[in-house]
């Protein structure tokens, strides 16, 4: 009777053991969440949004933002633009902007070095109404920037000063404008034939 238990619980042992390594061995499937892709992030960031300040170093610049969706209510492009009288805070954000992208993975489609973005290059073109404008790359995103000198006045000032007949000192003012946007999602349509 006593080998009889013993036995018993021998065979229990074993057989649960089996089960645990065949417990162990059982391959688990995961369901694989689909990748979100980089234009629905930056949707995500941005949606429900009109305004955004953008802190620098020289002082903060405002943007307006602006977001374009394709036939099938799928996000195209994200825009955010604004003018600003401060050409230092304008020219570090758009250099800062520019190295993030390209430390992404954004490439240029001609022959542009990085380096041609710097901080003090970007204000130069600025103070020297040179327009800054750049297209980057990476797989079927795009990144665009342009920013140029959009007037020497404040219309309010100048209104006033003409009317005051004071003298009025140049206010430079600067327009800039940066896209990101899926080249791919730009042409979808409902259309059946």
């Amino acid at each position: 009777m006593k080998h009889l238990k013993i036995s018993i619980l021998i065979l229990t042992i074993l057989s649960s053991s089996n089960f645990l390594v065949a417990q162990s061995t059982k391959k688990t499937t995961v369901s694989k969440q689909p990748e979100i892709s980089e234009i629905d992030k930056v949707y995500e960031k941005y949606k429900g949004l009109n305004k955004i300040d953008i802190p620098t170093t020289y002082g903060n610049i405002k943007g307006d933002i602006s977001i374009k969706f394709n036939s099938v209510n799928k996000p195209t492009s994200i825009i955010i633009m604004q003018e600003t009288d401060n050409a230092r805070a304008l020219s570090q954000f758009l250099s800062d902007l520019i190295n993030q992208k390209i430390i992404n993975g954004y490439e240029s489609s001609g022959n542009i070095e990085p380096n041609q973005f710097d901080l003090v290059i970007i204000k130069d073109n600025l103070l020297n109404n040179k327009k800054t404008e750049l297209y980057l790359f990476k797989g079927n995103m795009y990144f665009k920037v342009t920013a140029y000198k959009l007037r020497d006045y404040d219309v309010e000032e100048a209104n006033e000063a003409i009317e005051n007949s004071k003298p009025l000192e140049k206010h430079p003012y600067y327009l800039y404008k940066i896209e990101t946007g899926d080249k791919l999602r730009l042409g979808s349509s409902n259309f059946e034939f």
